[in-house]
């Protein structure tokens, strides 16, 4: 029998309202502690919104646990501001586990310090702080003296000090940028705290210190961008890095500062991206180039390293520092991120004449030209470097001569793979690259460069 069709929208209009009512109702007997989780995926902007949902969900949002609060959100900064005051006034006691605050502070710096200090009366375990600001500003006191934060993000010009000697004595992991260091003391506290395992430091400035210790004993994870090149007038800073546990490290930037690492043995892999010295003149060379082979020296327990061109062209300016450089005994992996390496450049044959068990050497992005032969051939070229990466061929002649000569050189090669760029003729490259003497045992993989990366 036929139904008609209104009949049959009414029958399907009443089970998808049916449907509905089901799934509100599983929605609403959900326990508090699911649809905090819930809503702790949402800006609190639109946790407030969920008032109006029922009378349970009425109060809910004033016991959420995790806080967002953006001024993107807001069409007005007033109407941020006032939102953010209300927040606060009408929360229930109810302790806040994590507060992500990202604003300008314009006037309002005393505003945004009563946030966080009511924020940091609980048990705050997160604290994530992006504060724009012409002006350094003076964060509150008890952010540092809490015991409960494990997670501490801080993107502002603020200055960092600290009255307490049990400075975030909880933390795991911190990440600080554009931050102003002001004594020593503070960061001293900071960057020792016993239980903090990664440490990241960005555009941070260190002109008011002379000596900068990072002496955490759980520490794994350290990341350093410096690249204040409006303070080279301050190259005096020395940064101790004590790292017992250390697994991983990241320099990127101007080696204007001295760091040096002490008992780092467990490293596994570690990237120096240093770029181009300041000023260019044979003072600014010369205090690069000892501080390279100074953050060099403690490198010796590591697996794979990654350096840039620039540091290996600082490194071979102070060839008289060489002698105090350790063997790399552990290291299997070398990795150059560079525009141009010579293979008669004297810092890069140095670290491949101190590396007996390099296994694998890769040359990333282009270069521009190489000698035609390795002089003075690395002893692990005969007897452990099996596998060579070119990351960017583009089929010229001193490419060809590069390729020639490391095929010659290294006569335990199992694999030579290169990466041809997109705008060469790859069967014509691949058919030359084919004729060019080497080991027995060794093939040679021609594979496409895409973009910047090797595949």
């Amino acid at each position: 029998m036929d139904i008609c069709p209104v009949m049959a929208e009414a029958r399907c209009r009443k089970l998808s309202d049916n449907q509905h009512e089901a799934h509100s109702s599983r929605l609403y007997d959900l326990p508090d502690v699911v649809l905090y989780h819930i809503l702790s995926f949402l800006p609190m902007k639109d946790v407030v919104k969920t008032s109006t949902l029922s009378k349970r969900w009425q109060y809910l949002w004033a016991s959420v646990p995790n806080l967002e609060f953006r001024e993107c959100d807001f069409p007005e900064r007033s109407l941020f501001m006032n939102f953010v005051d209300r927040a606060f006034i009408f929360r229930d006691r109810s302790s806040i586990k994590s507060l992500s605050l990202s604003c300008e502070v314009l006037r309002d710096a005393s505003r945004i310090n009563a946030w966080i200090t009511a924020a940091t009366r609980g048990d705050l375990v997160e604290l994530s702080l992006n504060l724009k600001d012409d002006e350094p500003i003076t964060l509150p006191c008890c952010i540092f003296g809490s015991g409960t934060i494990k997670k501490f993000e801080l993107n502002s010009s603020a200055i960092l000090k600290s009255h307490s000697s049990a400075c975030l004595s909880n933390l795991k992991a911190v990440s600080l940028t554009g931050v102003t260091f002001v004594d020593d003391r503070s960061v001293q506290n900071l960057f020792s705290s016993p239980l903090l395992e990664e440490l990241s430091i960005s555009e941070c400035k260190w002109m008011n210190l002379k000596t900068v210790t990072i002496s955490a004993p759980k520490l794994k994870k350290l990341s350093i961008c410096d690249y204040n090149l409006e303070e080279y007038v301050s190259y005096d800073c020395r940064v101790e890095i004590h790292g017992a546990s250390l697994k991983s490290l990241l320099f990127q930037g101007v080696l204007i500062n001295q760091y040096s690492i002490c008992s780092a043995i467990q490293l596994v892999e570690v990237e120096i991206s240093s770029c181009s010295s300041f000023p260019h003149d044979d003072v600014g060379y010369d205090i690069v180039a000892r501080h390279s082979h100074e953050l060099l020296k403690g490198l010796s327990s590591v697996e794979c390293l990654t350096l840039s061109d620039f540091f290996l062209l600082d490194l071979g300016r102070r060839i008289e520092l060489f002698d105090a450089l350790p063997v790399f005994s552990m290291m299997t992996e070398l990795k150059v991120t560079t525009e141009f390496v010579s293979l008669q450049d004297p810092g890069f044959l140095l670290l491949l004449k101190r590396s007996p068990n390099l296994r694998t050497l890769e040359i990333r992005d282009e270069y521009e030209a190489f000698e035609e032969s390795m002089r003075a051939v690395p002893l692990c070229f005969h007897t452990q470097l099996k596998r060579i990466v070119i990351g960017s061929f583009g089929g010229n002649p001193y490419e060809f001569l590069a390729v020639k000569a490391f095929l010659k050189a290294a006569t335990v090669l199992r694999e030579m793979v290169i990466h041809v760029r997109d705008s060469m003729d790859k069967k014509s490259i691949s058919n030359k690259l084919m004729l060019l003497p080497r080991g027995l045992n060794c093939r040679i993989k021609i594979v496409p460069k895409k973009g910047n990366s090797v595949i």
